[in-house]
């Protein structure tokens, strides 16, 4: 699934680089702006599928980093503390 999408990305920005150098006739600009709309389809369901992964591979894992953020807060606390006027 994940060629297919990079195989039709390609595809669609090399049609785009094509249509851009072609001629502007009325043809040409409606299937430059329907290749625009769907090269800008395609990134967004490859944002949305890393979005999705990337919130899988936290909810199965988790926070590994918890007692470090922990410690940097405490210590930030601390810094901020006024101790004496």
């Amino acid at each position: 699934m994940k060629h297919s999408r990079n195989r039709k990305k390609k595809f669609l920005s090399s049609k785009l680089a094509d249509l851009m150098e072609a001629e502007r006739t009325d043809t040409n600009l409606a299937e430059l702006i329907d290749t625009k709309l769907q090269l800008n389809i395609e990134i967004d369901k490859y944002e949305s599928y890393w979005e999705q992964r990337a919130k899988v591979n936290w909810l199965k894992l988790g926070d590994r980093n918890t007692t470090f953020f922990y410690n940097i807060a405490t210590q930030r606390r601390r810094q901020n503390c006024i101790q004496k006027l």
